[in-house]
């Protein structure tokens, strides 16, 4: 996530939009367009501390969070900033590896 510089160890463009993701990732799949851009990725992490990651990295960046929500079993925190909205879905295999996909729209 971006605000003006958001927190984070790496990071999808655009640059005007992007979105840091949790420490020690195992798989990293990121996609870029006109509009935003996404990434999907897996950690060795619970996911309530991923779901604590990006709630503080959010606050930090100045993301206020506009929803939260438990979906089929995945943790759902969106935020919005300006006319930019940052979404993130968060879960587990139930064996130690939490699947974490997170997007910004410009």
């Amino acid at each position: 996530i971006r605000g003006d510089q958001a927190p984070g160890r790496r990071r999808a463009s655009p640059s005007s939009a992007q979105i840091c993701t949790f420490s020690n990732i195992s798989t990293r799949q990121a996609t870029t367009g006109e509009n935003g851009s996404a990434v999907s990725y897996t950690v060795s992490a619970t996911p309530e501390s991923v779901v604590e990651y990006y709630r503080s990295r959010l606050a930090a960046a100045g993301w206020p969070i506009v929803s939260t929500s438990v979906v089929s079993g995945m943790n759902v925190i969106a935020a919005q900033k300006d006319t930019r909205t940052f979404g993130v879905y968060i879960g587990s295999d139930g064996e130690g590896v939490t699947s974490v996909t997170a997007g910004v729209q410009l």
